[in-house]
């Protein structure tokens, strides 16, 4: 695992460019199915609770423009971007566990699995970025 800050990342031509124009995969569509309603579901579910005008897709921009990164593996990289609100709540096995602060944005080598979802910043960790030793969340 290798942690960038926002400045680095960009500096360095690691984030991915965002299509000019996008449409969602069917697991896409999935996944902002799983994060914007509220199922009873095994294990842990980060759902975003919009109230505002942005949507789901918002949420992918964010992580890019300001996120830390963390490269796991060629090509394996995750955004995290801590929020100024609440963006969600966050259950666990189906029972409500913490309001959702940040949010985690998975960008795999198949662009077509790229996805956000809502985290509390209390599940964080943090550690230095590779390049300038700045404070990371990840």
């Amino acid at each position: 695992m290798v942690l960038y800050c926002s400045s680095c990342a960009h500096a360095g031509r690691m984030v991915p460019p965002f299509p000019a124009t996008f449409s969602p995969s069917s697991y896409q569509d999935s996944k902002e199915h799983k994060h914007t309603t509220v199922a009873s579901m095994q294990g842990w579910l980060g759902v975003f609770t919009f109230t505002g005008s942005e949507t789901y897709w918002d949420y992918v921009i964010e992580p890019l423009a300001s996120g830390c990164l963390r490269v796991d593996g060629p090509n394996n990289k995750t955004f995290t971007v801590v929020a100024s609100r609440q963006v969600g709540i966050t259950h666990r096995s189906g029972r409500y566990y913490a309001p959702a602060d940040a949010v985690k944005l998975v960008w795999p080598v198949n662009s077509s699995k790229v996805h956000p979802y809502p985290v509390p910043t209390t599940l964080l960790n943090s550690g230095g970025c590779a390049q300038c030793g700045a404070h990371v969340l990840y």
